[in-house]
């Protein structure tokens, strides 16, 4: 009699089979459905989506809101990408 396949759970994987799991559906699931996509230097894929409303106006109020935030985050200390895909492990 062979023994049946124990049955996983996220809580029984780690983080980083976790991620190989969402990588690869990700993947699977753009190559599936035709998103055109580019590979960035870190083997992670990009996808290239046009949006239908590129044509239309931002309102006014969230163009005031966007200049707002610039200025309050200038003088802010940012976090370089490659460090936060570093601290993510991606």
């Amino acid at each position: 009699m062979v023994a049946q396949a124990q049955k996983k759970t996220i809580a029984d994987i780690s983080l980083t089979e976790f991620k190989k799991i969402v990588r690869k559906i990700v993947s699977e699931e753009l190559t599936k459905n035709f998103i055109p996509y580019y590979v960035d230097e870190h083997g992670i894929k990009i996808a290239l989506i046009q949006d239908d409303e590129d044509h239309l106006e931002l309102r006014e109020d969230f163009k005031k809101g966007l200049r707002k935030s610039l200025k309050e985050t200038k003088n802010r200390k940012t976090i370089p990408l490659q460090q936060v895909r570093k601290t993510l492990g991606i």
